[in-house]
């Protein structure tokens, strides 16, 4: 009995003595032979004499899975390998991702309800200038069709007297005398230039209070209501 059991020990120590087989090197093609500490990877000879892994700390794989163990029965007694532990952990990270991810909703939905108002006020100062625009050239134009009608009305006063020229009726010369000397009066009033101011762009320059001075939302809102101006503009003249 005593051989059997002494047998069997024999054998343990044995087994506990073999070498763990983990592998061979892809780049040297050799079997590992050696945990690098450093690097925390098997390693073969080569890497170790001429390798990148020249001059680290290295232990056999038989002492490296006892290290590596010890590792994880540390670790194990701490708790941290319990789900509570990092149940705990992702539950704060995935609230701080919620909020995140909630505040990132909120500012965007804020970005297009401060561009809608923006888009409101540029539309509503548009519609604005373009009124004051067609303000003025109506204006404008109303004092170019007022002599228009003026030498129209002298255009058919010509007429009539040409049609009292080649009229041998002196009688009804005479009869319509006021009508053809204020049509003759008309025709030789003396010709004048006339000018009308006509603008040609529009200003739409940003002035704030100051240089350099950042506006604020409600700042910029006011400006944009206010934005605008007549620009450039140039004078456009006509005999009359």
């Amino acid at each position: 009995m005593s051989s059997s059991r002494s047998t069997i020990r024999g054998s343990d120590v044995l087994v506990k003595s073999e070498e763990l087989d983990v592998g061979y090197c892809k780049e040297h093609g050799r079997s590992n032979e050696a945990f690098c500490e450093e690097c925390r990877v098997v390693i073969c000879p080569t890497c170790i004499m001429f390798g990148s892994h020249k001059g680290h700390s290295v232990q056999s794989p038989n002492l490296a899975s006892r290290f590596i163990r010890d590792k994880i029965d540390k670790t194990t007694k701490s708790g941290k390998l319990n789900p509570e532990y990092t149940d705990r952990f992702l539950a704060d990270i995935r609230d701080a991702k919620h909020k995140a991810m909630t505040l990132e909703e909120t500012v965007i939905q804020k970005i297009d309800e401060d561009f809608r108002k923006l888009k409101t006020a540029l539309k509503k100062r548009r519609e604005e200038l373009k009124e004051s625009v067609f303000d003025h050239f109506e204006t404008e134009i109303e004092k170019i069709a007022e002599q228009e009608r003026k030498w129209e009305e002298k255009e058919s006063l010509s007429k009539m007297l040409l049609e009292n020229s080649s009229n041998p009726d002196d009688e009804a010369l005479v009869k319509n005398s006021l009508t053809v000397l204020n049509a003759i009066d008309s025709l030789n009033e003396d010709v004048e230039f006339k000018t009308v101011k006509l603008i040609t762009s529009i200003d739409l320059s940003f002035n704030s209070a100051a240089q350099g001075v950042s506006l604020g939302f409600s700042q910029l809102i006011h400006g944009l209501e206010e934005i605008g101006k007549f620009g450039d503009n140039k004078q456009l003249q006509f005999r009359a």
